[in-house]
This record gives structure tokens, sequence and C-alpha cells, in this order.
């Protein structure tokens, strides 16, 4: 979808009370939003619609798990180690990029990183070495000696 068209949609949503930004007498956090009376009745249709169609046509049952899944768990399924994208920070002015995001796209991610072709894209300068981050929420689970654990990869 091209940016302008984004733009409107999302100017329209706010605007009419399908969302807000979440936080935002405190300086928000780009692309977290709060449902409005009228985001949350959308959410709630859309979400009977696709039970209707998902679940009630192939009689299929519906089951609900913990948000928190354990280390252990997403670590068997390679989650851990996987669900990670290649980053790389500004020395000069502290912005931090997804190395797919900023790189020619002729070139693959071990080339660009490899051949030194990855510049900030703000102000030019060089990029520090790239680096995996894990794109999972991590927390722990009791107290004391707590158990590491994962917000469910697809809540994020």
């Amino acid at each position: 979808m091209p940016q302008d068209i984004y733009d409107k949609i999302m100017m329209l949503a706010k605007r009419r009370g399908f969302i807000y930004p979440s936080f935002e007498i405190y300086g928000g956090v780009a692309g977290f939003y709060d449902y409005g009376p009228l985001g949350s009745q959308l959410k709630n249709n859309i979400e009977q619609l696709w039970r209707k169609y998902f679940l009630l046509k192939d009689n299929c049952i519906e089951i609900s798990t913990p948000t928190v899944t354990l280390y252990e768990v997403l670590n068997a399924s390679g989650h851990v180690n996987e669900f990670t994208d290649l980053t790389v920070d500004c020395e000069k002015c502290k912005q931090s990029y997804k190395v797919e995001d900023i790189i020619d796209k002729k070139l693959t991610v071990e080339e660009a990183v490899k051949n030194d072709k990855i510049k900030c894209p703000i102000c030019g300068a060089k990029l520090k070495d790239a680096h995996p981050v894990n794109l999972m929420f991590s927390t722990k689970i009791g107290i004391g000696k707590s158990r590491d654990a994962f917000l469910r990869p697809e809540t994020a």
C-alpha cells in the first residue's frame, strides 16, 4: 500500500475514534494503538467472522493458551535463535536499522555487511557491525530463581 494512502487511512481512523495512539501523553511508541469504541466493535466483528469461517464451518474447536511461554518451549521450536532481525547502529546519530530495510536490493544481507556497503540513511555515516536482535518480548516468571519466558511471538 502506498505510504500516502496508508497515512490517510490512519488519520481517518484516529479522527473517527477507531484507534488512538497508546501512551500519547508520555511520548507514545510507534505502532502502539488503543482501540476506541468503534475500533473495538470492528475488531470484535472481524474476530467473530473469522471464528465462523474457520472454526464452525469445519467443525473445529477453539482453545486459548497463556500469552507467556516458557523459554524451553520457544528454544525447542527454534524461535529463540531464529526469530531475529539483523540490525545495525549508527555511531554518529544513534539510529538503529533493520539491515534488510536499508541495503541495496541487488545485494544480499551477507554481501552488504561483508563488503561494508551499509551507510546511515540519515547522516551517511558508517554503521556498526550487524548483529541479530531477537524480536520476541522476554520476561521472567516467578520470584527468586525465576524462569525465563517470552510473550508468544504471534502476540507481538
